[in-house]
């Protein structure tokens, strides 16, 4: 697999934050370096892009679970969403 063949889609959602992490680093220090095609440059952008979008829709999923958390006698309990207490 190329370095920046573009990343599916469909493949972001199953990528975990540290690997879409890790990999987005592989794409900068590669651009950095400065030796990168044009073409091949205008693809790792588009590939990093996807790559920033599906980190911080990790860490947004993450900030909301830790909101949800909530501190009771024994520990912290996770509260429904809205979401959740409708479809009771």
């Amino acid at each position: 697999m190329d370095m920046f063949e573009e990343t599916q889609p469909e493949a972001d959602k199953e990528i975990t934050f540290e690997a879409a992490l890790e990999r987005l680093q592989v794409l900068v220090d590669r651009l950095e370096e400065g030796d990168v095609p044009l073409e091949e440059s205008v693809r790792a952008y588009a590939d990093g892009m996807r790559l920033v979008r599906t980190c911080l829709s990790r860490l947004e999923s993450a900030e909301e679970t830790i909101r949800r958390l909530q501190e009771t006698e024994e520990g912290f309990a996770l509260l429904a969403t809205d979401t959740e207490e409708d479809e009771s």
